[in-house]
Order: C-alpha cells, then sequence, then structure tokens
C-alpha cells in the first residue's frame, strides 16, 4: 500500500471511529435520560436499551463510500486493517439494529394509542411542536424495565400508572417533554462538532507527519475530548429542551410537579436545583415551585379516563 493511500485510511479512521464513540456516547446518554422517568436504572439501559440504529447507517455510508472509490490493482477493495476493523464493527451494529426479536414488535404495537382524549391531546402536541407525522403515543405497561428495548420508531411513552397517578396537563407536560427530546434539535450542532473535530486532529496529525503510534494516540485524545465536552453540552441542550415542553404544554407548574411526582413512583433522588432552574426561567417563583414538588391532590376529573369503551379511552 502506498503512502498516500494509508494516510487515507488514517483519515477515515480518525473521522469515522471518533464518529461511533461519540455517537454512542451520545444515544446512550439520550436513553438513560429517556428511562430515568420510568425508574429504569442506568445499568439496565445498558443491559436492555434500544440498539442504536443511526450511528451505523450514518457512519457505515463514509466506509462504504470509501471503499468503493478505493480499488486497488487487482479491481478488488484494498483496505487497511484498522479500516476493516471500523467497517465490521459498523456492520455488526447495523445489523444488531436490524434484528430486534419479533415478540418486542409485537408488545410495542399492543401498546400503541390511535384515538380518545389522550391521543387527540397528543395530535394536538406534536402538530404544535411540528415533530415528525410518524411519532406514535404508545401507554406501556407499568413492568417497562423489560421492555426498554421494544421501541421501533419515534414514540412518546405514557406509563399505565401515570394515568392513575398524574392530571391530563401533568401528562401533557411529560408527552411535549418526550416530543421535544424525539425532535432532536440539538443533534445538528453535535454532528457538526463530532466530524470538525475528527477532521482537525487528522490534519493536526497530517502537518505534524505522525507516525502509526502518534496517529492511535491523537485519536484516543479526539475521542475524549468529544466526551467531555459533550458530557458537558447535553444537559444544557435538554434544559433547552424542556423550556421548549414547558412552552408547548403551557403549563410550566404542571411540568414541575409531574417530575416530582415521578420521582416519588420511582423512588429516586430528585434534582430539586436543576427543577428550581427550570422554574426561574419559567417564570414560578422558587417558593411556589419547591410546593409543586410536594404530594398534590389530583381528583379523578382531573385525570385522563382509564377505563370504558376503547373508543372513548383509546387504549
Amino acid at each position: 500500500m502506498s503512502a498516500d493511500w494509508s494516510r487515507i485510511d488514517a483519515l477515515v479512521f480518525m473521522v469515522a471511529g471518533s464518529w461511533l464513540v461519540a455517537r454512542i456516547f451520545v444515544r446512550l446518554r439520550e436513553t438513560v435520560s429517556l428511562l430515568s422517568d420510568f425508574g429504569v436504572k442506568p445499568m439496565d439501559v445498558l443491559l436492555n436499551g434500544p440498539i442504536l440504529p443511526d450511528f451505523p447507517v450514518w457512519g457505515g455510508w463514509i466506509l462504504i463510500l470509501y471503499s468503493f472509490s478505493h480499488p486497488s490493482s487487482a479491481g478488488a477493495s484494498h483496505l487497511s486493517t484498522p479500516f476493516w476493523a471500523l467497517y465490521g464493527t459498523f456492520l455488526a451494529l447495523f445489523l444488531l439494529a436490524l434484528s430486534r426479536p419479533v415478540w418486542q414488535r409485537r408488545k410495542a404495537r399492543q401498546s400503541q394509542v390511535s384515538r380518545g382524549a389522550l391521543w387527540e391531546q397528543f395530535c394536538a402536541l406534536r402538530r404544535k411542536a411540528r415533530a415528525p407525522w410518524n411519532t406514535e403515543l404508545r401507554v406501556v405497561p407499568d413492568g417497562f424495565r423489560a421492555w426498554a428495548g421494544s421501541q421501533i420508531g419515534p414514540s412518546v411513552l405514557i406509563r399505565r400508572s401515570w394515568l392513575d397517578r398524574l392530571s391530563r396537563a401533568e401528562i401533557d407536560a411529560l408527552a411535549a417533554r418526550q416530543i421535544a427530546r424525539v425532535q432532536r434539535e440539538y443533534s445538528l450542532p453535535i454532528n457538526a462538532f463530532i466530524l470538525a473535530a475528527g477532521f482537525a486532529a487528522a490534519a493536526c496529525c497530517e502537518a505534524l507527519n505522525f507516525g502509526a503510534a502518534g496517529w492511535w494516540l491523537a485519536w484516543f485524545a479526539t475521542v475524549c475530548l468529544e466526551v467531555l465536552l459533550l458530557s458537558r453540552y447535553l444537559p444544557k441542550a435538554w434544559l433547552a429542551a424542556d423550556l421548549r415542553a414547558i412552552q408547548m404544554a403551557g403549563d410550566a407548574e404542571a411540568f414541575i410537579s409531574a417530575l416530582g411526582e415521578l420521582a416519588r413512583l420511582n423512588d429516586a433522588a430528585l434534582d430539586a436545583e436543576a427543577l428550581m432552574t427550570i422554574a426561574s426561567i419559567a417564570g414560578v417563583p422558587r417558593s411556589r415551585a419547591q410546593a409543586l414538588l410536594l404530594e398534590q391532590p389530583r381528583p379523578t376529573g382531573d385525570r385522563y379516563p382509564t377505563s370504558g369503551e376503547y373508543a372513548t379511552v383509546g387504549f
């Protein structure tokens, strides 16, 4: 293999490899954040959470296009060993994402809601947010932990027990929160940053004429820097998403009281300071926000119906 081809291999490996690790980190943080509302612990997210389907697809295209544009003199692709290792990783993750158990898909469809008062309000929120039309509403069973990986598309998940404990305004606030997360408006700057960091690291390695060991060290340093900066950026991005959800649902107090009730339902610690920050920005006095985190009366008439005809209830 010529020196030119080796540098191209190193460039692709630097960019695609850092992309892979950074996207895994982002999606795992997203999944942990989403499933924490359902009482799913971080380790259970790693074991039962959804396989990450997007980064193998986009990252794999980089490798596929490169392999077709990089033929050897014999007419077959002539790729370096690190490149093949990265290519195989993308392919394995993509195949794993496509091989979700059929019974999980069937169970996900059984929980889908397509009519009733809850569905109508969800559609109103989806239109207001301009969310993708294929975003679905699912009322999931209370035993959600073993079912965490059964999503087959963008979905808003409402746990069955929430309907017995939370008011309509609180359910609407949680649905709006998930819609804002599903849209991932923060993804574009994240993707741009990851690609820019990879190309910048490759340019530095080329300018300094690093050897193979230098490229590996630069790749590791780039990944560490990306993970560090993303870990600081994501909480701010989710704060912006929560504020947008409050704007969509139109009730900041219901948003705060809903998160307080979820912490009690899950027997989990509540990040009260983060909620106080949201309350301050949303214009809710601190004393009022603290009161909302306490147990609140929720009359039956203020809750979504959970019994009756399917056409009325929707599930």
